[in-house]
């Protein structure tokens, strides 16, 4: 029985396809241009089918992210997702080009295997047996695989979710990093450490008070002179 442990999710990309459809793009649209000047226009709508498969592949090809409670599968222009709880069986070509997570009137077809790329592309292979073992889902092989469309599993602004997950983590990580500075400024500024200060700082800073008063440098040489001198005074006393 296949098992893997993971506390993320896993995902991969397309980068095969993307690169082969932006390729084939850029040659056919050449040739379909040369062939219009030459007057062959016949071949030129030839060329220019080879132009609409390449964009096909290119909106075809993005990324899926598995984890332990869903699979999502995001293309430019629209997002996919299907729960492990709804998938039924597994449709997947012999050539493992497409595979088709199919649900209860609902289904999510994705490009397969065969065209995964990324860091994690061998450790999802683990996570999805281990998923089947799991739910019991049955995987049948077909050849009308790369025929499927996906069907009642679109999602509306999945992938804007996801943009705001990590624009989220990022805002988090700046706040401990601006916790961590205001505590270091407080330390400096009770012991009267100039030299912190002036670095952390502006030189043209100002502190407004709880009665409104305001504080700026020329008021804190004053200030960290006093702390300084008292600091002084203690430590001859002792």
């Amino acid at each position: 029985m296949s098992s893997t442990n993971t506390t993320r999710a896993l995902t991969i990309k397309h980068t095969y396809y993307k690169v082969v459809g932006w390729v084939g793009i850029a040659f056919f649209m050449i040739c379909t241009l040369g062939s219009w000047s030459a007057g062959a226009g016949r071949t030129s709508l030839i060329f220019l089918g080879f132009v609409v498969l390449g964009s096909y592949l290119i909106l075809n090809s993005g990324s899926m992210q598995v984890d332990s409670d869903s699979i999502r599968y995001y293309l430019p222009f629209r997002s996919y997702q299907i729960k492990w709880n709804e998938v039924r069986y597994i449709e997947v070509d012999s050539q493992a080009g497409s595979m088709v997570f199919v649900g209860e009137n609902k289904q999510l077809a994705v490009n397969g295997p065969m065209a995964w790329t990324g860091k994690d592309r061998f450790e999802i292979g683990s996570f999805i047996s281990a998923q089947q073992d799991k739910y019991n889902i049955e995987v049948r092989v077909t050849e009308k695989a790369p025929f499927r469309l996906s069907r009642n599993t679109r999602v509306r602004g999945l992938a804007f979710e996801v943009e705001c997950e990590d624009q989220n983590l990022a805002t988090m990580q700046d706040e401990a990093e601006l916790i961590e500075l205001q505590q270091i400024l407080a330390k400096a500024w009770l012991t009267g450490d100039r030299a912190m200060v002036e670095r952390l700082i502006a030189p043209e800073w100002t502190s407004t008070g709880p009665d409104g008063s305001t504080t700026g440098p020329v008021c804190w040489h004053r200030y960290s002179r006093r702390v300084c001198t008292r600091s002084t005074a203690l430590r001859s006393t002792t």
